[in-house]
């Protein structure tokens, strides 16, 4: 009977000291998709992107990213050849509330670098731009390059398009064509809109895209 009493209470004291074992949080798909961007600590004033040559060796999973992302944005970041590769590279603030999210894609020899807006209050992604993009064929090919800066604190989205391609004439003689334009976006809070340009030549001098012809 004595044994019985101190199993008894060697068993409640156990009980007693016994701490609760706390429960993981388990992240949506968003907050997950969010978690594999890596966050960029030093920022350089002006962040340039352009299309990277380098294969993608290590990929993210199809389905972390499908399931992360509303249809609408999915649907945006590749070419639809069922081929596409991404990789997350990196996540700076665009402001207090939204994060800027790099998405790096390879699809056979085309490429392309998305922003993804994921909004730190809702944990959702709100929406995608096109950053850079590289494709085309024989016939003509097409490249965009952006950068992002700050302007009264406030971010500005600088963007160059250089597309090439041939042109039959009625002769039937081909004529090379080159085509050149830019445009500037500005920060509202949600995504980039595309405003007037001011000091166009100049920023035109100061931004020189890497791919053109």
């Amino acid at each position: 009977m004595r044994k019985i009493i101190y199993l008894s209470i060697i068993l409640l004291s156990f009980n007693a000291c016994t701490v609760p074992k706390q429960e993981t949080k388990r992240l949506s798909p968003s907050e997950l998709l969010y978690s594999h961007f890596p966050e960029k600590i030093k920022l350089p004033d002006t962040l340039h992107f352009f299309n990277l040559e380098d294969e993608i060796s290590n990929p993210i999973a199809d389905s972390i990213l499908s399931n992360g992302l509303d249809k609408s944005i999915s649907e945006q970041l590749d070419y639809q050849t069922g081929m596409a590769k991404y990789d997350p590279l990196f996540q700076f603030p665009l402001d207090e509330e939204n994060a800027a999210c790099i998405l790096n894609m390879n699809e056979s020899w085309f490429k392309k670098q998305s922003l993804l807006v994921y909004n730190k209050n809702k944990k959702t992604f709100t929406n995608s731009l096109s950053l850079s993009e590289f494709y085309g064929g024989d016939g003509g090919q097409i490249a965009i390059e952006s950068w992002i800066f700050s302007e009264v604190g406030k971010k500005i989205l600088y963007q160059k398009e250089s597309s090439h391609y041939i042109l039959i004439q009625e002769d039937g003689e081909p004529k090379e064509i080159v085509d050149k334009k830019s445009s500037v976006h500005n920060w509202d809070g949600n995504t980039f809109i595309k405003t007037e340009q001011k000091d166009s030549l100049a920023l035109s001098e100061s931004f020189k895209i890497k791919w053109e012809w």
